[in-house]
């Protein structure tokens, strides 16, 4: 289901909610679908509300800075199960092993839960709001799911010394939900893993191999990485940040409305060895990672002003939602670009410098 444009009012929730109830019944009324096209289509349908309710209002900003790197991609070695049967969407309370901090939360147990997709952690599930990992939004089943059996395992293990520990969860060898739901096989798989740092509080995505053929069995209509602050089912409030475009170039999408996060979807599956990261602080340029950049004001009619730490010349696009570039350039160290003969509306700039882009929102009031 691709995102809608949708203007959120005090009444959104209601308004929401009918729309969801409404969906729903017209998903049980379709007739001769058999079960699993209607489990696939209802799961849709969640991953969907879900997302729109996460991204209604800011409540706070998440402060991470983004990077991505190449390296290889290793398979744990004995490691812990953290499911013990086939799965679908598991149920699970993984220990960490330590205490970590995302978002304002401080957990040392992640949760799975049947009500999200199997890449989906909770950081505390008893929290009328929740805090949330998309290590992916794609939908990952068992490969021997159709068998009984479990051949896809997820695993974990914490290592390293106290205070400078890594906590590893991994998936792998997964089948798609989507292939199982029209052919019953798991042919296209993927592996993927989850670290958390110790004392930093840092969180990875690493991508391992993949035998993917048709990537729309797992990309379909949303697919991304990504955290979630403040998520709720009832409430209108959140903020989210998600990475979409390419897949080994990625962009960060950040924001509390559709508008700002319907671009935030990969347009492929990142190879093998690509890791995303997000940091809670800027880390050295020697490591390949972020740089201080800012873009402000975001709302004018007039001039928008571009400011980067970095002595290196830094690419800028100004890209209107449909992913069209208005202007693009190059800068170092300052910069001003005029809108005001935009339309009214949302834009983006895009930034690229030393293998690290960044994306930014702006307003042409």
């Amino acid at each position: 289901m691709r995102y809608n444009r949708i203007n959120f009012s005090n009444n959104s929730c209601n308004e929401f909610d009918t729309s969801v109830s409404f969906l729903v019944e017209a998903c049980n009324k379709q007739g001769p679908l058999d079960d699993l096209y209607k489990t696939l289509m209802m799961k849709r349908l969640l991953l969907f509300a879900f997302t729109l309710l996460t991204s209604a209002t800011v409540f706070g900003q998440i402060n991470y800075y983004f990077s991505y790197f190449q390296t290889d991609f290793e398979y744990l070695q004995d490691a812990e199960a953290a499911v013990t049967e086939t799965w679908d969407d598991p149920n699970a309370e993984i220990p960490i092993g330590f205490d970590f901090t995302s978002m304002g939360t401080t957990t040392n147990t992640l949760y799975m839960s049947d009500n999200f997709y199997g890449g989906t952690l909770v950081l505390d599930d008893m929290s009328p709001t929740w805090d949330m990992i998309w290590a992916t939004s794609g939908d990952l089943i068992d490969a021997g799911y159709a068998d009984g059996m479990l051949m896809s395992p997820i695993t974990y293990e914490t290592s390293g010394e106290p205070g400078t520990r890594i906590f590893k969860l991994e998936w792998k060898n997964c089948g798609t939900y989507e292939e199982y739901a029209q052919s019953g096989t798991a042919a296209n798989q993927i592996s993927l893993q989850l670290w958390l740092y110790e004392g930093s509080n840092d969180v990875e995505i690493r991508w391992g191999p993949n035998t993917i053929k048709q990537s729309d069995l797992l990309i379909d209509d949303f697919f991304s990485t990504g955290l979630l602050d403040d998520a709720t089912m009832n409430n209108d409030i959140g903020y989210a940040m998600f990475v979409g475009g390419s897949a080994n170039a990625p962009s960060l999408f950040e924001g509390s409305t559709v508008d700002e996060l319907q671009l935030a979807s990969l347009l492929s599956i990142p190879s093998n060895g690509m890791v995303y990261r997000f940091s809670t602080t800027p880390v050295s340029v020697e490591e390949n990672t972020s740089l201080e950049w800012n873009v402000y004001p975001t709302a004018t009619n007039g001039l928008v002003n571009f400011r980067s730490n970095s002595t290196e010349q830094v690419d800028y696009q100004l890209l209107d939602l449909s992913g069209r570039i208005i202007d693009q350039g190059l800068f170092t160290g300052f910069d001003q670009v005029d809108i005001s003969n935009e339309s009214k509306g949302i834009y983006l700039v895009r930034f690229a410098a030393e293998d690290e882009v960044k994306t930014f929102k702006i307003v042409r009031q």
